[in-house]
């Protein structure tokens, strides 16, 4: 069995292992971050948020419903600090990183959600994040009628109705087939979702060491996915740990269906072949 790192430095990430709800989800992004950029100095992004939070407690004392306060949210991040969506977030690991977003001024919307959600909450107003389908949102649920926030596109502030069409158009998903993920998402499928971007990402420049750093994480939180101990093995492989790769891969066999254990054969001939050369 493949030992579980304990993340003891990544307080926030830890509270997800544990199960617990109680997250901060701007430094669990930070605290992934940390994984690329060892010298992160955290301090740095926690005092843009709070600052960007003191501008908008002077600015919201003039506003007199949910949606203005909304729009100034939106306004002060989107307009004023010109925190965007970006083709280029899709390309590049950066639009994942939480620093990286606040210093280049664009991201993936799942990392301006974070930010948006950090900034509002510094205000007393609870935003929580959407994890529609290739889309992810924010909602507003303390007033007459649930808002959707969407930080990628200028901070567009939309009820429930404008919201599906908005989303029915960006993901050629029905209106009624997205309605059922109007609803929060858990701190612990955000984190997961986020480091799936990474993979994808890492996989595409074939970094298998920064990789198989992400794929530890997703293994981390789900032990008992067969899936993800299976990815754990096959990056491990492609990173070069060749003997981790191999003790790993070999545990999944028992539980693969018949046509992952072809897969992972080949994988553990390999590994064999690998190991073998170097005794």
């Amino acid at each position: 069995m493949h030992r579980l790192i304990s993340y003891e430095e990544d307080h926030e990430f830890c509270k997800l292992l544990q199960r617990r709800s109680d997250i901060d989800l701007a430094v669990v992004a930070l605290e992934l971050s940390r994984d690329a950029y060892p010298d992160l100095n955290f301090g740095e992004s926690l005092a843009w948020i709070d600052q960007r939070g003191r501008e908008l407690a002077v600015e919201l004392k003039t506003s007199d419903n949910d949606l203005h306060r909304l729009q100034k949210v939106s306004n002060c991040l989107s307009t004023r600090h010109e925190l965007q969506g970006n083709v280029k977030s899709f390309q590049s690991v950066d639009g994942s990183y939480l620093h990286r977003v606040i210093e280049q001024r664009h991201g993936l919307p799942i990392v301006l959600s974070i930010i948006y959600q950090a900034v509002a909450e510094q205000v007393g107003i609870v935003l929580h994040g959407v994890a529609a389908p290739m889309h992810f949102i924010l909602c507003y649920l303390d007033g007459d009628e649930p808002l959707y926030v969407d930080p990628f596109s200028g901070g567009k502030v939309m009820n429930r109705d404008d919201c599906l069409i908005f989303l029915s158009k960006r993901t050629e998903f029905a209106p009624d087939e997205l309605d059922p993920y109007l609803r929060p998402a858990r701190p612990r499928e955000i984190v997961i979702r986020m480091l799936n971007n990474l993979k994808a990402l890492y996989a595409q420049e074939k970094d298998w060491a920064a990789s198989l750093k992400v794929q530890q994480r997703l293994y981390s939180l789900e032990p008992a996915d067969l899936s993800a101990k299976r990815d754990l093995g096959i990056i491990a492989f492609h990173a070069g740990e060749t003997g981790k790769a191999w003790q790993i891969l070999k545990s999944c066999l028992p539980e693969a269906s018949e046509k992952e254990q072809i897969v992972l054969a080949g994988y553990l001939n390999q590994a064999e072949r690998k190991l073998s050369q170097w005794n």
